[in-house]
């Protein structure tokens, strides 16, 4: 589903100011259930739109908008910016975090961290440079996109995501044995 920049704006100032990303989007849309508001809420927040919209209600004021090339900046840092917890507490990496959730145990507390997905950033970059999933488009760009995957570069961020992926799976298991 795709979402306008008044919704998005309006959803991300009020995750900006304390509401939960349920409570936004009940906000922007009171007339859903509250488990659909949390399933969508979920989604747009992963979304590289609502980073934008994020970006600018915290950064900037509403009125600005943002030129193609600060779109392609911010969606290149979110490829970039590792997604660890000591990066993500530094002040300028802060926008990246889509989620923080605190879960109790009878081992004691645990704080888990969601931050912009680094595939979904570098998809929507491929997007503006004008790659279409179909193979359609610029020729010229979906040369440099086969560029790209051969980039030693470009497989060290796959492996680093999928690390990352790997390590959330190993402790959510190991959590649940934990409480079993």
């Amino acid at each position: 589903m795709a979402y306008n920049k008044r919704f998005l704006n309006k959803f991300a100032k009020g995750v900006s100011n304390g509401l939960s990303a349920t409570e936004a989007y009940l906000r922007c849309r009171p007339n859903v259930k509250r488990t659909s508001a949390a399933t969508q809420a979920s989604t747009i927040m992963r979304t590289p739109g609502y980073l934008m919209a994020r970006a600018l209600v915290e950064g900037v004021t509403e009125d600005n908008i943002l030129t193609r090339v600060e779109i392609r900046r911010l969606l290149t840092l979110a490829v970039l910016t590792p997604k660890d917890a000591e990066s993500l507490a530094l002040p300028e990496n802060r926008w990246l975090i889509t989620g923080i959730a605190l879960s109790e145990s009878a081992t004691g507390s645990r704080q888990s961290i969601k931050a912009v997905n680094a595939v979904q950033a570098l998809i929507a970059l491929a997007k503006m440079d004008g790659y279409r999933e179909d193979g359609e488009g610029d020729g010229a760009q979906n040369e440099g996109l086969a560029a790209l995957e051969k980039s030693p570069l470009y497989g060290e961020l796959l492996a680093q995501e999928a690390a990352v992926q790997l390590a959330k799976r190993v402790r959510e298991s190991s959590a649940t044995v934990g409480q079993v």
